[in-house]
């Protein structure tokens, strides 16, 4: 029997989000959907995007997203800000600098901003 789980931001106390990030899962086995997914990019924006059925470490997934009708690979983690709030993020490779900008450094303003505005 193979039931699936929807990953939401736990951070939302109830109340709709105005950006939700999420991820699904296949158990009994933990596999990721290969769509269906919703992940935070560095330019602010909540987009789908596509995982690979299974981790390749602890802390990353590979995936990739579409920007501007261009595909975009990096990976999915998680991303928490000092207040605690998480959100299901997108971290794209260097090679791809010119389609999406640099990740703000953890616990700048910036930073905090981004992750606060989709949680």
């Amino acid at each position: 029997m193979e039931t699936s789980l929807m990953h939401n931001n736990n951070n939302n106390n109830g109340a709709a989000p105005t950006l939700a990030t999420f991820t699904k899962q296949s158990f009994p086995w933990g596999l990721y959907f290969r769509t269906g997914h919703r992940l935070l990019c560095s330019d602010g924006k909540v987009r789908a995007a596509e995982l690979a059925q299974t981790a390749d470490t602890f802390f990353s997934v590979p995936a990739k997203v579409r920007v501007n009708g261009k595909w975009v690979s990096g990976y999915y983690t998680g991303e928490e800000n000092e207040a605690g709030q998480r959100v299901h993020a997108f971290r794209h490779h260097t090679i791809h600098s010119d389609k999406l900008p640099a990740w703000p450094a953890l616990f700048t303003p910036e930073h905090e901003q981004l992750i606060a505005a989709a949680a």
